[in-house]
């Protein structure tokens, strides 16, 4: 039978965009570095959240030309994969609006796409920086790529949070057999202020947390059955 919203399964449309959600990080996996920042953290990480000029040039000194090709291109990937994370959860947010008869939800799927908007955004920052380093650039230079930088990351993250938290809401209200599964999706927004010192546990914690909320939301939308009425 068709999948629709019209089904007792309506959340499943969005759960099938895991599938290349998955095989997205696994390939991103391949050409993004594997050992940690100097701080310790992910070195992707790092390098997304990195605010100065010296730090940048100790987190791209650490490969070659051929490393530095394959970190871009790791991003270039990336581009494929914020699409696929808006469609799972800016579909998600339209679903439970109409599920669940909640139009504020539909706030979500704004929020998700600024974090669109924020990541291509901040993905050609990340891009620009590493061209700017190949090219011996003035520390100069690299000022208001990096300004930029930050404030196009923070968006990101930030939107993506509210959103879950958002999503956690409508999931709690529904009372349904699940509700349990809305808690985590709070620990983002919460996360959130322990990573604005830039702490390396704050800003792992806070951006794990993030991808363990997706795991979550993809975990309800399998799992989800609409209340049979007779």
């Amino acid at each position: 039978m068709p999948i629709s919203l019209s089904t007792n399964r309506p959340f499943l449309l969005v759960a099938f965009v895991a599938l290349p959600l998955l095989v997205c990080m696994l390939t991103m996996g391949q050409y993004f570095p594997k050992e940690p920042a100097p701080s310790g953290i992910n070195h992707i990480i790092a390098f997304e959240f990195v605010t100065d000029v010296p730090a940048l040039k100790e987190l791209l000194s650490i490969g070659d030309e051929a490393w530095l090709d394959r970190l871009d291109l790791g991003n270039r990937i990336d581009f494929i994969f914020m699409l696929c994370y808006t469609l799972l959860l800016g579909g998600w947010m339209i679903i439970a609006a109409r599920t669940f008869q909640k139009r504020w939800l539909l706030i979500g799927l704004g929020l998700s796409l600024l974090a669109l908007i924020g990541d291509l955004l901040e993905n050609l920052e990340l891009l620009a920086l590493t061209d700017l380093y190949r090219l011996d650039a003035t520390d100069q230079d690299f000022v208001s790529h990096l300004k930029r930088l930050s404030i196009f990351t923070w968006t990101k993250w930030l939107s993506l949070a509210v959103s879950f938290a958002m999503a956690a809401w409508a999931i709690l209200s529904d009372r349904g057999a699940l509700r349990w599964l809305g808690w985590p999706l709070f620990l983002p927004v919460l996360l959130s202020f322990g990573a604005f010192n830039l702490s390396p546990a704050g800003l792992t914690n806070f951006t794990l947390s993030i991808f363990g909320a997706f795991g979550v939301l993809i975990f309800y939308a399998l799992l989800y059955k609409k209340p049979f009425n007779p």
